[in-house]
């Protein structure tokens, strides 16, 4: 501000005191004269605030727009802009910029800038019409970068999805969880010849399934080791009559859930009729995965030996175990299970697709039966 611009600024504002209301004009002329020194200091402040300022003219729709304001959307702050540039930038921002212009309202709008002339910023743009003379009307805004605000936004509704999506997850296998132990219960105690035998039969298996839950809770319940699940169930027994030979296979949450139950069956049964019912009997799992066009197919060969002889065709009643093994893995996992009792040893053959790696698969079941249904469907066979 020239050193002679507040000595006249003083002389103008102490005449328009005395004069009073009637000195308009001379009012006029001092906020004038204060105007000249102000507007370069505030946008100086604005520059150092990282805020750019816009100014669009009524009477010629002329957009100004500082160095700073420039920077922010992107473009050299020497280089000229206007209402075209910025219809280019978001053609949304300059239409509602007019209708706030022709309604005389207050106008803001937040944008994203085109990934080809940035990094994809966002941007906010707000401004109100000035009061003053018709022929210097104007519209006078910021323009402000938001991108922090923007993505942090986006982080509380994607967090706030995912726990939604978890609380739904958390029900789906509670429930399920709850129907399979009900299913486990009742059958258990149609099997057992005591409240002893049920006590065994009913402990056995939820320890089965919680070491199945065990073993997804350490990976977040994204997946299981097959071997793990294996080693779990038949970790009990000799290692010299257990052998286990296949490479590392991760299994979906669904796919743990049901094969854990399968192999503690398994087990079961081969501890008491089968091969781990007698020292010299020996169990081999072996297992390999074929790639196929709508996803990998998991084939898992359980073959014992060495066990009580066993006759050629298989009982006419199997027990619960089995049957639910069986109705497993074709019922919920959309495989065959093959089960033989051979002379020389009871074997089942397993064929299971499998869900990692394929788009739609994971912890959700197919609509067929649930993990629960497992259980019932054996039991209804």
């Amino acid at each position: 501000m020239p050193q002679e611009y507040p000595s006249i600024f003083g002389a103008l504002s102490r005449l328009t005191a005395n004069l009073g209301p009637r000195t308009g004009a001379l009012a006029l002329a001092a906020s004038r004269w204060t105007g000249e020194w102000i507007r370069p200091s505030c946008l100086a402040g604005l520059d150092a605030g990282g805020v750019g300022y816009w100014e669009l003219h009524v009477s010629d729709m002329r957009l100004d727009v500082s160095g700073q304001g420039k920077r922010l959307l992107g473009r050299n702050p020497d280089a000229p802009f206007d209402l075209n540039a910025l219809a280019a930038l978001s053609p949304v921002a300059a239409q509602r910029l007019a209708e706030a212009i022709a309604e005389g309202q207050a106008f803001s709008e937040t944008f994203r800038l085109p990934t080809l002339t940035d990094d994809g910023r966002w941007i906010c743009m707000r401004g109100r019409i000035m009061s003053g003379e018709p022929r210097r009307r104007r519209m006078a805004g910021v323009i402000l970068d938001v991108t922090g605000e923007r993505q942090a936004r986006d982080e509380v509704a994607d967090s706030e999805r995912r726990q939604r999506l978890l609380i739904d997850e958390l029900n789906h296998r509670v429930k399920n969880t709850l129907a399979a132990v009900q299913s486990m219960s009742r059958q258990s105690a149609m099997r057992a010849g005591s409240l002893d035998d049920f006590r065994d039969l009913f402990e056995a298996r939820l320890i089965a399934l919680s070491q199945t839950h065990n073993a997804l809770t350490r990976t977040a319940w994204e997946r299981a080791h097959l071997a793990e699940l294996l080693a779990q169930q038949l970790g009990p027994y000799p290692p010299h009559q257990v052998q286990l030979q296949g490479p590392d296979v991760d299994l979906a949450p669904r796919e743990a859930l049901a094969l854990g139950m399968v192999f503690h069956e398994l087990a079961a049964n081969a501890a008491t009729y089968g091969a781990l019912s007698t020292p010299d009997g020996r169990v081999r799992v072996t297992w390999e995965v074929l790639p196929g066009g709508a996803g990998a197919e998991l084939l898992l060969d359980w073959a014992e030996s060495g066990g009580p002889p066993l006759i050629a065709a298989a009982p006419r009643r199997r027990g619960f175990g089995l049957r639910m093994a069986q109705g497993s893995v074709t019922g919920e996992l959309g495989g065959s299970a093959d089960l033989a009792f051979a002379p020389g040893g009871f074997r089942a053959k397993l064929s299971i697709p499998l869900d990692l790696g394929r788009t739609g698969g994971g912890d959700e079941p197919n609509l067929k039966l649930g993990v629960q249904d497992g259980f019932s469907a054996a039991h209804a066979k």
